[in-house]
């Protein structure tokens, strides 16, 4: 069944390195993901969308809010990496006041810095044709499923500013300031859902509670609880609070072990979700939206 207005983007990102992607609100020592959580990802695309229309930080709920309102599915598969978590100590200037005292001090300079551990991913490249031949920068591939192409409404532009290919051209970063990525392809595809009864394989990441039962056929999985990224956000609202909050949704994410050979899943919907075929691309689970 055709989903009339659906609209999938499909981008391939390419990392320098990997990503700092942590879990929020722990301690001061957070670890990382296996990769970056959907609302980080729907974060990098709302700065270049604000980057290339000239808005401020201001414009950043607004903005998460337009590109959650009608939103279905995001999800993830690496083409050509592993992901391997790590946590290195770096030394940093400690913000924070202890006996009265506030840090940092001209002072006391031993007191104001702090070693904490900080979580990063780094994504080893595979060989793509086996042994010692060359490697290529490793990649992830995500598609978005919105009910209807997303469009931002702002006081200059009423009818809204429309989500484009040019936007996701733009994503320069998924993670911190150090997570450096350029995006390889963008392209912009037609939707179709699968019958609610049946079931399907997916090669992608999925919400687990879009699923009422799932069965690993190949390859690693690992199974991650990231923010809700389909809630819309409050005016001061952050994934992190909403991370506190125990707001999560748990997803089930493939890891690559060799190139050519994709972790495959068997997934059939819940009431809560529904099997999406993407033109060109394949299937990905999609979460109901009332």
């Amino acid at each position: 069944m055709m989903m009339g207005e659906a609209v999938a983007y499909v981008i391939d990102v390419e990392f320098v390195w990997g990503y700092q992607a942590t879990v929020a609100g722990l301690t001061k020592s957070p670890p990382p993901y296996t990769y970056p959580p959907p609302t980080t990802v729907l974060g990098a695309v709302a700065e270049a969308i604000a980057r290339s229309e000239g808005l401020g930080e201001s414009s950043l709920p607004l903005i998460m809010n337009a590109l959650t309102k009608d939103l279905m599915a995001v999800a993830l598969k690496p083409l050509n990496c592993v992901p391997i978590k790590y946590q290195d100590i770096g030394r940093v200037i400690a913000v924070r006041e202890s006996g009265g005292v506030r840090y940092p001090n001209a002072e006391d300079p031993q007191g104001s810095f702090d070693a904490p551990a900080r979580g990063r991913t780094v994504l080893a490249p595979l060989p793509s044709g086996g042994g010692d031949q060359p490697r290529d920068a490793p990649r992830i591939e995500w598609v978005f499923v919105w009910r209807r192409n997303p469009a931002v409404r702002m006081l200059t532009r009423p009818q809204g500013l429309p989500l484009s290919d040019s936007h996701l051209w733009r994503v320069h970063r998924v993670g911190s300031k150090e997570s450096l990525a350029s995006v390889v392809r963008v392209l912009r595809r037609g939707v179709k859902a699968l019958p609610s009864s049946a079931g399907g394989m997916t090669r992608y990441s999925f919400p687990l509670k879009a699923v009422s039962q799932y069965e690993l056929l190949s390859g690693k999985w690992v199974v991650e609880s990231y923010a809700d990224p389909f809630k819309p956000y409050g005016e001061d609202e952050s994934p992190a609070l909403r991370y506190l909050r125990g707001d999560v949704i748990p997803f089930a994410s493939p890891i690559l072990t060799a190139v050519g050979e994709e972790p495959v899943a068997r997934v059939t919907p819940s009431s809560e979700g529904v099997l999406l075929e993407v033109e060109d691309v394949g299937v990905v689970v999609g979460v109901i939206k009332g």
